[in-house]
């Protein structure tokens, strides 16, 4: 059985154990002064996804992407970059990642040649 709960700048979806027991699985609320923060539980009260607007935001439950709504890795962004479990950082530099891709208009060769190195 679950029940809403709206107070104190505090809304949450509690689940009630067999036993009587008021487990927050969903919260709305503030941290310290101002800050919202919307958490996620499981039913043993352990928080699992944890999102604030002062920027700590995690997801413990799986793969977590920024701007990828399918991450196959622990850390996946919309760019195509991600983190694998080793902590491998892959960065997507594919022409299928690229967009408007043109021809150089001059030798590759003459554009390197005008460099000017310093030291």
């Amino acid at each position: 059985m679950e029940k809403q709960v709206l107070c104190n700048n505090i809304f949450q979806a509690i689940n009630i154990e067999n036993n009587g027991d008021e487990v927050p699985i969903f919260q709305i609320k503030r941290d310290g002064v101002f800050n919202p923060v919307m958490t996620f539980s499981n039913s043993n009260a352990i928080t699992k996804v944890y999102i604030s607007a002062s920027g700590g935001s995690y997801y413990s439950a799986g793969n977590f992407g920024f701007g990828e709504d399918n991450p196959q890795y622990p850390l996946h962004l919309g760019s195509g970059a991600f983190c694998t479990e080793a902590g491998i950082w892959t960065n997507a530099s594919d022409i299928n990642y690229k967009k408007e891709i043109k021809n150089f208009d001059k030798s590759g060769l003459d554009i390197v040649n005008q460099l000017r190195s310093i030291t």
